[in-house]
């Protein structure tokens, strides 16, 4: 998943955090843009919530609720967009915020929403393409193996360097197995054992 730190590295000076500090590396499932009382209906949490500030205007008991709210919601973090609803970041906000555990970001003035929307989308894409990628690689690297002469051996070893573990092939009629890394001829007796406890109920069950 996107985590809040890549999607703040991503932004640059356009999504800072409000105190200088460092911006958690934190899971993020989405970027939500409200300007609602209570936004959470909406949430299923893991988002980074962006207002102007609207739902705060009030004293510090609606900032305060507001706040819990959001953070009892699992909302990972709340993006204070600056020159629309307010100029600068309340007192109570942070104080609130600090309390909850909420990180409290702030995007300055004329930058708009979306461009945090898009460039979250982005990294959720270049993901997605890195993992398509490897799946791709993997199986190209398998068909590769099962084409050569020793094809057995050869899958065994892609298998086993794919999931950086190891990967064994046991035929089912007793026949010699097929290991890797040669180490792992040390579970071959328990395999064994348990593959053969499995076989008595029916080829269909292993």
């Amino acid at each position: 998943m996107i985590t809040l730190w890549e999607l703040c590295k991503r932004m640059g000076d356009a999504l800072l955090s409000v105190d200088g500090a460092g911006v958690p590396r934190v899971d993020l499932t989405g970027v939500h843009i409200s300007e609602l009382d209570d936004p959470t209906p909406y949430l299923e949490g893991g988002e980074l919530l962006l207002t102007t500030g609207i739902p705060l205007v009030g004293d510090r008991t609606s900032v305060r609720d507001y706040v819990s709210r959001l953070a009892a919601r699992g909302v990972v973090a709340l993006g204070l967009g600056l020159g629309a609803g307010t100029d600068d970041i309340p007192a109570e906000l942070r104080a609130a915020c600090a309390s909850a555990g909420l990180t409290l970001l702030v995007v300055p003035a004329g930058i708009p929403f979306m461009h945090i929307s898009r460039a979250y989308w982005g990294l959720v894409g270049k993901t997605e393409q890195a993992d398509l990628a490897s799946s791709l690689a993997l199986q190209t690297s398998l068909a590769r193996a099962a084409t050569r002469p020793q094809a057995v051996a050869a899958v065994v070893q892609a298998l086993a360097n794919a999931l950086s573990g190891w990967a064994v092939s046991l035929p089912a009629d007793g026949s010699a197995e097929t290991y890797w890394p040669p180490i792992e001829h040390r579970t071959l007796p328990q395999l064994r054992e348990e593959t053969a406890r499995l076989g008595l109920t029916g080829t269909h069950t292993a």
